[in-house]
């Protein structure tokens, strides 16, 4: 296996390149401020963890998977196969 050693900067480089392409989720998060729906989603039923196991994902950070997916046209199953 082929181990590339990283220069002190390829992290901020990449970031610059995929900014100056039009970094389509940064233009998504100044159209909708996802935060106005976080006391409705929080509300839902949802499962608890009383009987154990991991606390639930954000529930914003779920509504934005969601409403991307949809952007995208992606279902679960394209996500797996990709």
């Amino acid at each position: 296996m082929l181990i590339k050693n990283f220069d002190l900067f390829e992290l901020q480089n990449r970031i610059q390149k995929i900014e100056n392409l039009g970094d389509p989720l940064k233009k998504l998060q100044e159209l909708i401020d996802f935060e106005n729906y976080r006391e409705e989603l929080e509300s839902m039923n949802r499962s608890g963890t009383e009987k154990g196991g991991c606390p639930p994902y954000d529930a914003v950070l779920m509504f934005k998977i969601i409403v991307l997916q949809k952007l995208y046209n992606l279902s679960i199953t394209k996500r797996s196969i990709k």
